[in-house]
């Protein structure tokens, strides 16, 4: 069994009339009783031609997901599939595989594959939060760098070797919350370097260079 919603910009029931980019083939509503009438609608799904259809079996579309928040008489458009497969959410022009206009929020592990581009702040809230970056090359012998955020809210740099089963930690650089040691350079049971301060004078140029 299926569900057939067929469009044409023909009058004649029997001839031939090519849609246009824009032309809605089909749309679902979902209606409900207000008390008063059924002119309310309370959500919708869409397909609409997104491109210039041709004779060549060539029927671009999208599909366009609408829903009303609460105190609204009608729907507003809120997620879309283009014809290229991109999905918008908060947008309806995605540019890319997936493209969300508002604040996301992912609870679980994310995994990237890939080069990752952030226009503002990247901010990660848990207890003791870690950034890793992990090669998963076979030959890399399970090595990754954590930036990570302790308990302490000391801040802590370290390389992790997850060989044979068990993760170890060495941590190669951390930034202490009192502050006795700006900067601590080593390991933190056996500081090999500490800097109370820092400062960088360039070499003066002689004469004759």
């Amino acid at each position: 069994p299926s569900i057939r919603f067929v469009k044409s910009r023909s009058t004649d029931p029997s001839g031939k009339g090519i849609v246009r980019e824009g032309d809605e083939l089909g749309t679902i509503f979902f209606i409900g009783d207000d008390g008063s009438d059924f002119a309310n609608g309370g959500a919708a799904i869409k397909a609409i031609v997104d491109g210039s259809p041709s004779a060549t079996a060539d029927m671009p579309s999208k599909l366009s997901f609408y829903t009303a928040e609460d105190g609204s008489s009608f729907a507003k458009e809120r997620l879309t599939i283009k014809n290229t497969g991109d999905v918008g959410i908060g947008t309806t022009v995605p540019t890319s595989m997936l493209d969300v206009n508002g604040d996301t929020k992912l609870q679980g592990n994310l995994t990237v594959a890939g080069i990752s581009t952030f226009q503002n702040n990247v901010i990660l809230k848990e207890n003791s939060p870690v950034l890793n970056f992990h090669d998963t090359n076979a030959d890399a012998d399970n090595q990754r760098w954590d930036f990570k955020c302790a308990a302490n809210n000391e801040f802590m740099i370290q390389a992790i070797n997850d060989a044979g089963g068990g993760a170890s930690a060495n941590t190669r650089m951390s930034f202490p919350k009192d502050l006795k040691y700006p900067i601590d350079i080593g390991s933190t049971k056996q500081d090999v370097i500490k800097f109370d301060m820092l400062k960088y004078e360039p070499k003066q140029a002689q004469s004759g260079q």
